[in-house]
């Protein structure tokens, strides 16, 4: 079944590529089977090939409708964006119907340290070309965009971004993983620190490790520097 096939061939790449564990696997056969699962029960699946924007939108709106939460909406959505994309790469397809997916956060909490109103203003004051500016507007994308908490993020190592794909692995409390999306601002923030102002500072400090977020001696960021760093930009603004 060339169904199959494609899922096989798709989960080969994950766990060759990726290193993912039997659990990410276990979780992306889920939601794909999920997804396959629900076109069935509307309209027949007619092959991963055949879906179109209409399939998309119909299933998030089935998911919206199903009051599910947030993180596991983002879970499936990146799931599948991932898959297609693993198709698109090797020309099975064409276009990948849920590249343009924006998902509707219902009730996202911002971290303790941030104010709604005031993030607009946070970003501005972390703008700079110098490597910890870098580091902070990345700091600040990343935290916003997907609500990590700030253990989550001090422990966070590069081989945990998927930049192609737009989605981080956190490493949760109780040893549980979860896959969340993240936008082209913290893209873009992150490939940025990561190529210029992290270099600079591990160079600075003479380090070499995996850590995306690092102090002005290029050591790891801990969970209370990082609280610090927060807590300062947060100052400029009082």
């Amino acid at each position: 079944m060339i169904e199959q096939d494609l899922i096989d061939k798709f989960i080969d790449y994950l766990m060759i590529n990726h290193h993912y564990s039997q659990d990410t696997k276990s979780s992306y056969l889920e939601d794909i089977n999920n997804f396959v699962k629900f076109l069935d029960q509307n309209g027949g699946f007619k092959g991963f090939t055949k879906v179109n924007r209409v399939d998309v939108e119909t299933y998030l709106t089935y998911l919206d409708e199903k009051d599910y939460a947030d993180e596991t909406v983002a879970r499936r959505i990146s799931a599948l964006r991932s898959f297609y994309n693993f198709m698109l790469r090797n020309k099975f397809i064409k276009t990948n119907p849920f590249d343009l997916v924006q998902l509707r956060h219902k009730g996202r909490k911002l971290p303790r340290f941030f104010y709604e109103k005031e993030m607009n203003q946070l970003f501005e004051a972390v703008k700079g070309d110098d490597p910890l500016s870098e580091r902070n507007s990345a700091l600040l994308e990343l935290l916003y965009a997907t609500g990590m908490r700030v253990s989550e993020c001090s422990n966070l190592q590069l081989e945990q971004l998927d930049f192609t794909n737009g989605i981080v692995l956190v490493h949760g409390k109780g040893d549980k993983d979860r896959y969340v999306p993240f936008g082209s601002y913290s893209i873009n923030a992150l490939k940025r620190y990561i190529d210029d102002g992290r270099k600079k500072l591990m160079a600075a400090g003479k380090q070499d490790h995996q850590f995306v977020f690092v102090n002005n001696r290029g050591k790891g960021l801990t969970s209370r520097g990082i609280e610090y760093i927060l807590n300062q930009v947060i100052k400029k603004l009082v």
